[in-house]
């Protein structure tokens, strides 16, 4: 969101919040439903979407994106009290999620991991925004979506960007913490060179 602000502050709400809710109303629970059929124990079909389901309802992300949504629609907001501790709270999180993922690696041995991270990475900051650049332009000679051109730079870039927070916070409740923070820390540093070379090209 800072370098959506930063870069095209005339939409940059509108894309992420866009964002937001396809990750958190569609791409998570993909996802929580393919690591619960990846365990050998996944059982049957109507058990997997039990635990899925009891998952997504105790998913903060998805919770929060309910009620943020709610109070929108409803045009409530919420008590001083309340909100300037989720601010000061806010503002500290990003240092709190470095210093977990610098305590993870700094007990990660690094044999075996460096080649999963490394293709990690590359997917995400190298094939992803091309593969979405790629079907933008199909989209647009077949006339399925038309969008400014502002939009789809907002939208290459928000597909370049290295994974959240959450990405090890996921893998950590499935015992795979160790990649994880050695991917998004390879990720967040190898963005200073592809988010630089995308902002240069896209804006």
């Amino acid at each position: 969101y800072p370098i959506l602000l930063l870069a095209m502050p005339g939409i940059a709400n509108q894309a992420y919040a866009q964002n937001l809710l396809a990750e958190n109303l569609v791409y998570l629970p993909i996802l929580f439903t393919m690591l619960e059929l990846g365990h050998d124990n996944a059982g049957s079909r109507t058990q997997v979407a039990l635990r899925t389901l009891r998952r997504l309802g105790s998913e903060p992300l998805i919770l929060s994106i309910l009620l943020g949504c709610a109070f929108s629609l409803l045009g409530l907001n919420l008590p001083s009290v309340i909100d300037r501790p989720l601010h000061m709270l806010a503002a500290g999180a990003s240092a709190t999620a470095l210093m977990v993922i610098g305590g993870t690696l700094a007990h990660l041995k690094p044999r075996g991991v460096r080649a999963l991270a490394g293709y990690i990475v590359a997917c995400k900051l190298i094939l992803h925004p091309l593969v979405i650049f790629g079907l933008i332009a199909l989209s647009a000679t077949a006339g399925v979506a038309e969008m400014t051109p502002e939009m789809r730079a907002a939208l290459i870039l928000s597909c370049a960007m290295p994974p959240l927070g959450v990405f090890s916070v996921i893998a950590q409740l499935h015992g795979k913490q160790g990649f994880a923070s050695a991917t998004q820390l390879g990720a967040t540093i190898g963005a200073l060179f592809t988010l630089s070379a995308l902002l240069y090209v896209l804006t």
